[in-house]
């Protein structure tokens, strides 16, 4: 009876192991570019509120397929004023934006696999002061490339309220980007483009 009961436990431990086994098997492994960000305190760290007024982005909601939809009102991010207040202002925008990829990139790998985000970006407001900035132009085109690492489970973008320097910061940026963003996949209006990820491409097009 006792060796019956043994193996009955051996049994169920081993099932469950193997369940175990499989189900993390499933969770995709993290960029290295972004195992960094693992290894701090981001998963607790607070943004100031001032940082959540003025660089507003957001979880919207989710499509009927339960993609996440990200909203970015990149037209109001004031990154030059950020960028011109020196290292220590710099530092503290650089932790929000590391926290945001971190949070965006965490939504698209629920336990079960890979579940591609959308995302919204607004450019309503965006004008000459950030374009004409040197130092600011360099800021952006850096963290874009963690952003679109982070963005490696991306399901379609959709930049909105495209306005005259919007798209000059387009085209400046669509070498990062990489060919998926080269052309839009249907120009809703002249300010509203969106860009489908074709599923074969997933994970591929954000390392540049």
């Amino acid at each position: 009876m006792a060796r019956i009961f043994i193996g009955l436990c051996l049994h169920y431990l081993l099932l469950a192991t193997s369940t175990f086994v499989i189900v993390q098997s499933q969770k995709p492994q993290i960029p290295a570019e972004l195992q960094r960000l693992y290894n701090t305190d981001l998963e607790t760290w607070v943004a100031p509120k001032e940082f959540l007024k003025d660089f507003p982005y957001y979880l919207s909601g989710f499509d009927e397929e339960d993609h996440p939809i990200w909203v970015l009102e990149f037209g109001r991010w004031d990154i030059r004023t950020t960028v011109e207040r020196g290292p220590k202002s710099q530092a503290k925008f650089d932790k929000y934006v590391d926290q945001a990829v971190m949070i965006i990139y965490n939504s698209s790998i629920p336990d079960d696999g890979i579940n591609p985000v959308i995302g919204i970006v607004d450019f309503e407001g965006y004008n000459l002061r950030q374009l004409s900035s040197a130092k600011t132009l360099e800021y952006i085109i850096q963290k874009l490339r963690l952003i679109l690492i982070a963005l490696t489970n991306l399901q379609s973008a959709y930049f909105i309220n495209v306005n005259f320097f919007a798209e000059k910061i387009l085209n400046l940026v669509r070498p990062v980007l990489g060919k998926e963003f080269a052309k839009p996949s249907m120009a809703v209006s002249k300010n509203i483009y969106v860009y489908q990820i074709p599923p074969e491409n997933l994970g591929l097009f954000a390392v540049r």
